[in-house]
């Protein structure tokens, strides 16, 4: 019997929304969340841990996939720190992308402690396969899929455009649906035959949103956190 999954869109920090979306999911052998985890939102934080346990507050089974922005956080850091805790390279990048609310929680974890997280991220998967479901951040952006293809994160967490028609596995040929985030509004493509990607993020209207695999039913909920906070940290950047 095939497993079930639920996957989530991206969260961005609003831990508050990922608990009551998890409480309103159907149960499930594995909720997968597909990446970006932290920035704009107040509780970037907690979602990290909630993701590294490994479990939902149900006691189900949590899987977290790196995004682009799980990424830029990565790619502010290095293992010797300045005076001020933090690199100049790539800090900018991170803070203009919604990067500072993040920052200002790792500030206030010990440098042993942001370090062992952070390595934690560095080590997330890119993708999570079952079957005909391919779950990735950004849309995959090739016709045919192979493990062996996946040799530069930047290509599976910051791509936009969306997945090529009849996306298939190269290593036995089946059609493959491609559940993603990154692209900010709940898409669904599908032709005669049923869906072939689905865009999961709904972050641009103020939503969470998950897709459950394979009823191929989606679940949204209003964003729980101050949709003017979330405005603001779009664009807020380092003093």
């Amino acid at each position: 019997m095939s497993p079930t999954v639920n996957i989530i869109g991206d969260i961005a920090g609003r831990y508050e929304t990922l608990l009551a979306l998890l409480e309103k999911l159907p149960p499930a052998d594995i909720t997968v969340l597909c990446g970006d985890m932290v920035d704009r939102g107040p509780r970037n934080v907690d979602v990290l841990q909630l993701a590294r346990s490994g479990l939902t507050p149900q006691g189900g089974k949590l899987l977290a996939l790196l995004g682009n922005h799980d990424l830029m956080m990565l790619g502010a850091q290095v293992d010797a720190f300045d005076e001020h805790g933090w690199p100049s390279n790539d800090l900018d990048l991170w803070l203009g992308n919604g990067g500072a609310p993040t920052k200002e929680e790792l500030d206030e974890m010990s440098p042993e402690a942001r370090s062992d997280l952070m390595k934690w991220v560095d080590g997330l998967p890119i993708y999570y396969r079952y079957d005909d479901l391919l779950i990735t951040h950004a849309p995959v952006q090739m016709e045919k899929w192979h493990p062996d293809f996946i040799a530069d994160r930047m290509v599976f967490t910051w791509a936009r455009r969306t997945p090529p028609p009849r996306l298939h596995c190269a290593i036995h040929g089946q059609r493959l649906l491609n559940v993603h985030g990154h692209n900010g509004k709940l898409k669904i493509i599908q032709d005669d035959s049923g869906p072939q990607s689905v865009c999961i993020d709904e972050s641009n209207d103020f939503k969470m949103s998950a897709f459950c695999w394979p009823s191929m039913q989606v679940v949204s909920i209003n964003q729980i956190e101050p949709e003017y906070t979330w405005l603001l940290n779009l664009t807020k950047k380092r003093s």
